[in-house]
C-alpha cells in the first residue's frame, strides 16, 4: 500500500527530471542472438498429453510442445559524442530464477552490472521481457540445479554478452520524429455453465486444507471464480504502438503472451526491429495461441482469456504496426 500510494509522485518526479536534462542523442538498433538461455516449458509427453515443467531427465518426455525466440532486442541511446546513456535490451524469458520470497532484480541484474563495466558506469539498463508466457530457463535434459542468484547471475551475464555484440554493430537510425498509438480490445472469457459454477465454488473453498483439490483443480476453479466475478464481462486490454523512424518499433501489450504468437507478429510487421514487451499496461494472466487450447496444460487451465484472444491482440499490433509505418 505504501509503494502504491508513492508510485503517482515518483512517476511525475522522473518526467520533471527526464524534462529537465534533455540533450542531443542517437539511438542504435540492433538484433542479437542467444539460442542456449531459454527452453519452451510445455513439452509433449508419451501419453499424449502436455505438461508444463516436467521434472528433469523425465523419460517420458517427448519433445518441446513450442518453440522459443532466440532475438535479443536491443536499443542504445548515446550522445553524438559516443557517451553512453541508455541500454535497452528485450528478451523472451521468464525472470523466475532466483526463487525465494524476496524481492529480486533476477538475471536482469547481471545484465545491467555487465553492460555498466563494458559501456561506462553512467549507463542505465532497462530490460523488458518479450512474449515467454510458455517459455523459461529450465533445460530437462541435464540434472544441474538452475535456481539461485548464481544460475541468475550466469544467464545475465550470457544475455549481455549477447547484448554487447549486437550494439557493437547497430547503425545509428535516421529517427526525425516518434510516432505512437494505442488501442483497447476486447478480450471474450471462456463461458462457464451453471454445473461448473458450482464445481468452481465448492473446488476452491478446499484451497489450503488438508484435502485440498488437485493443483489444475484449484487453479481451474480461481480461474472461473475471476471470470464469474466478471459477470459476463469482457478483458480490457490495451495494445500499444511506438514506431521511431522505419527501422525500429516498440509493442506493448498486457498478459504473459505465448512465444509463439510473438514470433509470427515479429515475422509480419513491416519494421526491421520489432521489440514486443509482455506484462505492459496490464497483466492479465496467460495468453495462449489457439492451437495451446487444444493441448491443455497449465498456462491453458490458468487462462482468463477464451481462444483466440491471443491472436486478436496480435491483428490490433500488427495493424497499428502498419499504420505508423506508413504515415512517416
Amino acid at each position: 500500500m505504501v509503494y502504491a500510494a508513492a508510485l503517482p509522485g515518483k512517476i511525475a518526479e522522473s518526467v520533471a527530471r527526464a524534462a529537465q536534462t534533455l540533450q542531443p542523442a542517437r539511438i542504435r538498433s540492433a538484433i542479437g542472438h542467444e539460442d542456449s538461455l531459454a527452453f519452451n516449458r510445455r513439452y509433449f509427453m508419451k501419453d499424449g498429453s502436455v505438461v508444463w515443467n516436467p521434472r528433469k531427465l523425465d523419460p517420458n518426455i517427448l519433445r518441446p510442445a513450442g518453440p522459443t525466440d532466440p532475438a535479443v532486442g536491443v536499443a542504445y541511446v548515446d550522445t553524438p559524442e559516443g557517451a553512453p546513456i541508455v541500454a535497452y535490451v528485450n528478451y523472451a524469458l521468464h525472470q523466475d530464477t532466483t526463487g525465494g520470497l524476496q524481492f529480486s532484480a533476477d538475471y536482469s541484474y547481471m545484465l545491467g552490472k555487465v553492460l555498466r563495466e563494458a559501456k561506462g558506469k553512467r549507463l542505465i539498463t532497462i530490460f523488458t521481457i518479450g512474449c515467454a508466457g510458455n517459455v523459461n530457463h529450465l533445460d530437462v535434459s541435464r540434472t544441474d540445479p538452475q535456481s539461485g542468484y548464481s544460475e541468475a547471475s550466469r544467464i545475465g551475464a550470457v544475455l549481455a554478452a549477447a547484448a554487447l555484440k549486437a550494439i557493437q554493430h547497430a547503425p545509428v537510425l535516421d529517427v526525425p520524429f516518434i510516432r505512437l498509438s494505442s488501442q483497447s480490445v476486447k478480450l471474450p472469457t471462456p463461458e462457464i455453465t451453471t454445473k461448473e459454477a458450482e464445481w468452481a465454488r465448492a473446488t476452491a473453498a478446499t484451497s489450503g486444507k488438508p484435502d485440498a483439490a488437485p493443483f489444475l483443480d484449484l487453479v481451474r476453479a480461481g480461474r472461473d471464480m475471476d471470470i464469474l466475478a466478471l459477470h459476463g464481462g469482457l478483458l480490457d486490454a490495451e495494445v500499444q504502438a511506438i514506431a521511431c523512424g522505419d527501422q525500429l518499433a516498440f509493442v506493448g501489450m498486457p498478459g504473459e503472451i505465448f512465444v509463439e504468437l510473438g514470433l509470427t507478429l515479429k515475422q509480419d510487421s513491416p519494421f526491421a526491429n520489432t521489440i514486443i514487451v509482455e506484462l505492459a499496461n496490464g497483466a492479465l494472466g496467460y495468453i495462449p495461441n489457439s492451437k495451446a487450447y487444444q493441448e491443455g496444460g497449465y498456462e491453458v487451465v490458468a487462462s482468463h482469456c477464451a481462444p483466440g484472444g491471443g491472436e486478436m491482440l496480435m491483428s490490433s499490433a500488427l495493424r497499428q504496426l502498419f499504420d505508423l509505418f506508413r504515415t512517416q
